[in-house]
């Protein structure tokens, strides 16, 4: 077994970077581009559940041919503090 060392810097993830189409994550200060080509971005929390977050996120991306790829994920996060 092992045990969990949680980080005491707050991390925040938001749409920004290049073109503003970035999901970026910082912490102590410190940011990482962890996706590119957003179009979404959504959070979302329902009263009914607080400690749940729920993230939506769509991603799109022209080839070289003209067509346009998208993406789409949807997720829950449990809320630790």
């Amino acid at each position: 077994g092992g045990s969990v060392a949680w980080s005491a810097s707050t991390i925040t993830y938001a749409r920004g970077g290049t073109g503003g189409n970035q999901l970026v994550r910082t912490s102590g200060g410190t940011s990482r581009v962890l996706a590119n080509n957003l179009t979404t971005l959504q959070f979302r929390r329902q009263a009914s559940t607080p400690s749940i977050l729920e993230v939506s996120m769509v991603s799109q991306k022209n080839t070289l041919r003209g067509a346009t790829l998208t993406g789409t994920t949807s997720f829950k996060v449990k809320i630790r503090n």
